[in-house]
């Protein structure tokens, strides 16, 4: 039985309905000619045999259609099927950015500075082997997707009847950054016993009046140090009995061993709000503060006992030369010819030893190897001093 002529009038998605006429009908290849609007209207004709789907000027020639549908004609979907099916389309998520501030706490040397390294993978605060290469605190980012995490690195903390003028500042700068914190770490070196200096930080913490969202959690360090490995799980019960931690982790920054489960804890625990910082920021430090910093941990690692302590650095200028190169000049402030003398090392071993290993770290912070040149100056104790104060440089 020949199918008789109707109308059909619907709103939809041209490709989408002509997709279900050819499911319906079947056709045999057929010609296009004229074009298709988002708004279509349709109408099927039986005029002499001769089928043609009119499409608002989009023409289809169909030879031949069956006289019969191919199924019955009851599970066709209906008009307001088809709209619905056009026209329900999912809302999107909304896309809130969350973050949270993180305070990296703990004595000298604990590893402070290395975690908050790996957490961001950038190096934006000096390493070494000795106590207080961080002199203030130095702030890294971290931003992915919707997340953005912003690391403190203090001081090592020191307890007030032991800190020297010296060092007051430097632990001032640590616990004001505990009440910024949203989550704080607190690094304990596992492969020591707990020091003086731990037990007054531990009590420090303790007695802390904390905000009902701050967390605190325990960082047990250097655990590849630790020798037999069941020591660990008696110190985190007993540091744990002291602080009600919310999370205990057990890594080896140096070996970049479990610091990932410290990054999957903080993301988890972010708030809902706006960033602080741009998604490209990974420091608030300038690039010259950068530079010094990184000339300066290379000072740490080369010079021994109190000499690196006694050094001030200045960026003197960052020029990019003709040919496209780089020239980094750094000018190092020590207060007598002695140190001077300590500092550049016989035959300039020393002073070598340091630009090249600088050279080395400036490479990935300036997109080349720097023509990098340190001058190593004699200023009297007051004028270094000044220099300090003006540059925030140690």
């Amino acid at each position: 039985m020949a199918m008789s002529a109707s109308h059909i009038s619907t709103t939809c998605s041209s490709n989408i309905y002509l997709n279900r006429i050819s499911r319906w009908f079947q056709p045999r290849p057929r010609t296009f000619s004229g074009s298709a609007s988002s708004h279509i209207q349709q109408r099927i004709t039986n005029d002499d045999d001769e089928k043609i789907v009119e499409v608002d000027g989009f023409t289809l020639d169909c030879d031949h259609i069956p006289d019969r549908l191919p199924y019955d004609e009851s599970s066709m979907p209906s008009e307001k099927d088809i709209v619905r099916t056009v026209f329900e389309i999912p809302k999107p998520r909304r896309l809130t950015p969350r973050n949270a501030t993180i305070t990296m706490l703990g004595s000298a040397n604990a590893g402070k500075s290395t975690l908050m390294n790996l957490l961001i993978r950038n190096k934006v605060s000096a390493i070494s082997p000795k106590r207080n290469t961080t002199r203030s605190n130095i702030m890294g980012v971290y931003s992915k997707g919707l997340t953005q995490l912003v690391f403190i690195d203090t001081p090592g903390i020191v307890p007030a009847t032991e800190s020297k003028l010296y060092y007051r500042e430097m632990v001032t700068d640590a616990w004001n950054s505990v009440q910024e914190a949203d989550i704080a770490l607190l690094l304990i070196d596992a492969a020591k016993k707990i020091t003086p200096v731990e037990e007054y930080l531990i009590k420090e913490l303790a007695s802390l009046d904390k905000p009902s969202n701050f967390k605190l959690s325990l960082v047990l360090n250097k655990v590849d140090l630790v020798h037999p490995k069941n020591r660990l799980l008696p110190l985190a019960d007993q540091l744990n009995k002291r602080i009600d931690f919310d999370k205990t982790f057990m890594v080896s920054a140096r070996n970049d061993d479990g610091v990932s489960d410290i990054k999957s804890y903080l993301i988890d625990n972010c708030q809902e709000g706006a960033w602080r910082y741009s998604s490209d920021t990974v420091t608030d430090l300038s690039l010259t503060e950068r530079i010094n910093e990184i000339v300066r941990e290379q000072l740490f690692c080369r010079l021994n006992q109190e000499i690196p302590y006694q050094i001030s650095l200045r960026n003197d200028g960052i020029w990019r030369n003709v040919d496209g190169s780089i020239r980094v000049d750094q000018v190092l402030y020590v207060p007598n010819a002695r140190l001077k003398q300590m500092v550049i090392g016989k035959g300039g071993d020393v002073i070598d030893w340091v630009k090249e290993r600088t050279a080395r770290d400036l490479s990935s912070l300036l997109g080349c190897r720097p023509d990098l040149r340190i001058e190593v100056l004699v200023k009297s104790q007051r004028a270094v001093d000044k220099i300090k104060g003006v540059d925030g440089q140690f």
